[in-house]
């Protein structure tokens, strides 16, 4: 497999990711999964994505919002409507999903 399908099926990890934590998760499901996950594959997709797009910083900087959002909106939640942050976290997850899938592939 090549890197930039490697880069295209994390991110679509990634907004996997974003799109299951709309749904409530026991406080487990975000401590010992949910973090991790995010921030390992989040890195190494904004780290590969700087590497082949031609050094765009833009998307680069969506991936690193979306790596640190689940994880802050989890400490604020309780005081934030759900009305707020569960459409900003699919509009996320849909943005991930569309960056995979307009991600240059190889026959490109």
């Amino acid at each position: 497999m090549t890197q930039t399908n490697s880069l295209r099926i994390l991110l679509y990890i990634l907004g996997a990711i974003h799109a299951i934590g709309i749904l409530e998760m026991p406080n487990a499901y975000y401590d010992y999964l949910l973090y991790p996950a995010t921030f390992t594959i989040g890195l190494y997709a904004a780290f590969c994505h700087f590497k082949q797009s031609d050094k765009e910083l833009l998307p680069v900087l969506f991936i690193f919002i979306a790596v640190f959002w689940n994880p802050f909106f989890h400490e604020f939640a309780a005081n934030i409507p759900k009305i707020i942050w569960m459409p900003i976290n699919a509009t996320m997850a849909l943005y991930l999903f569309g960056l995979g899938w307009f991600t240059k592939r190889d026959s490109d």
